[in-house]
This record gives C-alpha cells, structure tokens and sequence, in this order.
C-alpha cells in the first residue's frame, strides 16, 4: 500500500519554475554589477542565528520563525540582513577597516500574512555602509537606490525621504507625558490622522501646536518643502534634521536622482530602529515599497561596536513585479473602494457632495466597477468587510469604511480622515437577568465577574484585545451573524457586538455592561498610492475633511 504524501509547500513559500527563476537572477545580475561599480563588496550570512542576536530587528517577534537546538538554544531564521550585517560586522571588523561597503542578495522570512508582494520566504539585495556619519554616506545611500531602480530598467518610481528626528524633536516640546509623544509620532509614522487629531485633543494640545502637527505629515514635495518647513518651527533638534534633509538632497542632485526623490516628513519607518535620515521606493501598481532603508547609528552599539551606518534593501519580487505592471499612463485613476450597503450610500452622498461623479452608483446595484474617464476616477464596489483588504493590496487607492472593518481587518493602511457618517460603538452585552445579579450598589457589573467567560462576537480581534488589556481571560467564539442568540442557547455568557441605538440588544433581553470604543467611517489609502497619487489623494481627504468638519454622526445601521 502506497503512503501518501502531502506535497503542498507551507503557505508564504513558493516554487520558482525556470522562467522566473531566469528573471529573478537576470535581475539579480543587474544590481549585483550596480554594486560592485560602487565599490560595495558582498558578504554571505548564515540564514540561521541565535534569537538573541537578531532581537535588535525591526522585526516584531511574533514575525520570527524559531527552533530549538539539541542544547536547548533558541534558534531564529533570519528575518532581515541588517541586524546579521552588524552581528558579523562587531565580531569579525575592527574600526580601523571602516569605512565598509558592504552588499548582499540573500533569502529572508517573516511570519507574515501572505498576499501580492508580501511572501514569508523572500529575497532582497541591498548595501550597508558602516562608519561614515554625515549626509555624504546618507546622500551615497539614496543615490545608489536610485541607480539600482534604474538600471533594472523601472520607470516612474519615486523615493520619499524622511528624518526621524524631524517630528520627534517636535512633539518633544509638548508638555504631555512620555507614553503620549511615543503614541502621537507613532500615529504620524502610521498615516493615522483621525488618531493624531484625538490625542492632540485629549491632552489639550494648544491650537498652534496642534495645526502644525497635524499639517506637517501632509507636506510632501521637492526642497522647496524644506524651506517651507523652517518657517514653521523652532525646535533645534527639528531643524537640525531639516538642515540634514537639506543637505542630502543638494548631494542627490549632484548625484542627478533628485528628480526622482521627494522630502516627505511623514516618512518614519521604525523609529526606534533607525536614527536620521530614512526613506521609501514606490512603483506604481505595487502596494507595498518595493525599497526602503536609512541611518541606524545605534544598530552596532547593541553588539558592542558603536559606528555609524545606514543602508537600504530592495525587495527582489516587489521589484519584479513593478517590472511586470510599469505601464505609460498620462494621468492615473484614482480608484476607491466603497462598501454597499447603507454605508456605501452615504458614503457615495458624501462624494457627490464634495463634488467628484457619483452618477449611476445609487442605481445599479449589481454592477461592481464604474469607471468615469474624464475625471480619472473609479470606483470598486465590495462588501464592507473586503474594504480594507483591497486597499492594502493596492487594487484601490483609497476606501470609505466603518472603523469596525478596519480594525477588526488588521490591515496595514493609513487612517486619513474621520468621515463622521455610520455612528456606532462597539459593547460587551450580557443578558439582564445576569446584569441584575451581578450588579454593584451603583448598578455597574464588574468585567471580573467573567473571567474565563465564552464571548460570542463577529469581531474576534476586538473582543480579544479589549479583554486581554483588561486582564482577563475568556474564550472567544466567532459567528457570523445573529449574536444575540448565543447567551440564548447557553453558546456563550456575554457578546461583543457593534450597535447604534441599542434596540436589539434590548429586543433580546441583553443590556451593554461597558463600551469599548465607538466606531464611524474613515476614509483609509494605501501607503504607496498615498505617496504616488498624492496630490488626487490628498486633494479628495481634504474635501471630506473639510466637508466633515462642522457635521455630526449619523447612526450605522446595525441593531
């Protein structure tokens, strides 16, 4: 009897059969030459180190493939080639062989979710430059990226660079505790505008300050930018950086690429990672960077060798498929994804009212895709749920979706705009028999009262970030549709579920015992089209901003 096996590869792995294989290596070919033309010299790592090694990563540790040895050593695959780059760096250089120009092309992975552009086994190449501080190294690093891209033959790429001290510097002068100004510059490192704007307010931001931070992630632009800037702040460690930007840059125009990069102060990448000057390579028709890197001063210290660095990594198959999807195009469309539904009306109201074409949507319900050539513009019509998902794989530009869909879609994209419209909040209900019993003298019932409760929720992510932050421990059961039933037929002692008015919950004998956060709509974008069609969409985010401004909440259409 024959055994059977499963040959299937793990998923985030792939096969490469001899065509890709053949443009994988021309490529491949290619930068290696482009390398080799600026003196860097390659270096090979072991694809396998000790955990402990690769932990100064960008890399969160639930991304970390890991084993354990025969001697009970806690082993990793590697999950980038920087941190390896600096581990061999510290133990097998000494300073007086720096400057090092050192490159790779090497096999890296991450416990990802897998989608376009996005493998948990993939390739990069890329440069280090170890000792040598100041823009020149800065401006080397850029400039070589630059060249990478267009010796590969790319055309229309972009390279937005940022400093990390920029904003930093900034938010240190506001009077609110640590823990705040690491949220707020981590909310302008992720694109979250409508989370910005809330702790500005929270923590009483002066109306000064608080249009500056909110403006100054929104500017992008050649050098005149810079000078734009320096007008607006005082901060000296905030113009030091720009003073570096503007330094960089006059060099990348000695190198000619300048044409090909553009200041953006809401570039930050890990900013506990990198220390000065970083940047991103953006293609059109690739929703993830297809490069990216910076100044890692500190990386080294961590290993017992302090010197300055920086560098970049180009994703091999991101770069290979920019190649495939590079197309002449005069003047792109703007494509948004909307949510049908009740949502997706007010939603489509919305865009009419701030002008853009909206004619046919309201009617046709089955037709999915409307185009409207002379205003470049198309939209995507989905299902709410899927809203994020075809942002973050860069088939819409933007999308109009409740705030439930996107952080129940843990979806990498930035929050733009608070739309205002389909008002709802997310509650643990129980039923109200169990709310009289366990009720306190003030009428409010304790969440302890359920640790290790079953809650029943469409909103699994929700529900278990609430309960976990608040220290307890449940089980929690998803379903599809008609939560109010499960505390019915035992299935679970209390619900997570999004409500407006809370008829049905009351409907069903069950009363909410806390909020966990309200949710409206908010206008998301894809982090490459927000830099490639920056001008379409920051153009359509500040109609709705402004449009929004002085409107209320409309209630959503659940319960």
């Amino acid at each position: 009897m024959h055994k059977t096996f499963n040959l299937q590869i793990p998923s985030g792995m792939k096969d490469l059969l001899p065509d890709e294989a053949r443009k994988k290596r021309n490529l491949e070919n290619v930068l290696i030459a482009k390398f080799l033309d600026w003196s860097y010299q390659e270096v090979i790592t072991p694809v396998l180190e000790y955990y402990d090694h690769l932990v100064p990563a960008e890399t969160p540790d639930d991304q970390f493939f890991k084993l354990i040895d025969r001697r009970g050593n806690i082993l990793a695959l590697r999950t980038d080639m920087t941190t390896p780059i600096a581990r061999m760096v510290s133990t097998r250089f000494s300073p007086e062989q720096y400057p090092l120009r050192l490159f790779y092309l090497s096999n890296v992975f991450r416990y990802e979710n897998p989608q376009m552009g996005r493998q948990r086994e993939f390739y990069q190449a890329g440069v280090e430059l170890i000792g040598e501080s100041g823009p020149a190294a800065d401006a080397e690093a850029i400039a070589l990226a630059a060249e990478c891209l267009r010796e590969a033959q790319l055309k229309g790429f972009q390279i937005s660079i940022g400093h990390i001290d920029f904003f930093r510097g900034i938010v240190n002068e506001l009077d609110v505790e640590a823990g705040v100004k690491e949220r707020i510059i981590r909310s302008v490192a992720e694109k979250d505008f409508v989370e910005l704007e809330i702790l500005l307010e929270t923590y009483r931001v002066n109306a000064e300050m608080k249009s500056l931070i909110l403006s100054l992630p929104s500017i992008r632009g050649d050098i005149s930018v810079v000078e734009k800037a320096e007008k607006l702040i005082k901060n000296p460690m905030a113009k030091a950086a720009l003073e570096n930007l503007r330094q960089v840059f006059q060099l990348l125009r000695v190198y000619g690429v300048d044409q090909d990069v553009f200041v953006d102060f809401g570039i930050m990448r890990d900013f506990d990672y990198y220390s000065g000057i970083v940047f991103e390579g953006y293609s059109p028709g690739v929703g993830v960077p297809i490069c990216g890197g910076g100044r890692y001063d500190h990386l080294l210290g961590q290993y017992g060798s302090e010197a300055p660095a920086t560098g970049f990594a180009i994703g091999i198959e991101r770069l290979m498929l920019a190649l495939e999807k590079q197309k002449p195009q005069a003047k792109p469309f703007l494509t948004i994804a909307l949510p049908k539904g009740k949502l997706g009306s007010e939603a489509i109201q919305a865009l009419k009212d701030v002008g853009y074409p909206t004619a046919g949507l309201e009617t046709d319900s089955r037709k999915l895709l409307f185009s409207y050539p002379e205003h470049r513009v198309r939209y995507i019509v989905c299902r709410p749920t899927d809203v994020p998902t075809y942002v973050d794989y860069g088939a819409a530009d933007i999308g109009m979706v409740g705030k439930d869909s996107l952080v129940e879609s843990n979806k990498d994209v930035f929050e733009l705009v608070d739309l205002k419209f389909g008002l709802c909040r997310f509650v643990v209900a129980v039923p109200e028999q169990v709310a009289e019993n366990l009720a306190d003298g003030d009428g409010k019932v304790a969440l302890s009262h359920f640790n290790h409760a079953r809650v029943a929720t469409k909103f699994p992510r929700v529900a278990e970030t609430f309960f976990r932050d608040q220290g307890i421990q449940v089980e929690v059961v998803k379903l599809h549709g008609n939560i109010e039933l499960a505390p019915m037929v035992n299935l679970a002692e209390l619900i997570v579920d999004i409500v407006s008015s809370g008829a049905t919950l009351k409907e069903n004998n069950l009363v909410p015992i806390a909020d966990i956060f309200p949710a409206t709509a908010r206008l998301i974008a894809n982090r490459v089209s927000y830099r490639m069609k920056h001008r379409q969409v920051q153009e359509l985010a500040e109609k709705l901003r402004d449009f929004t401004g002085n409107g209320g909440g409309r209630a959503c259409e659940n319960q």
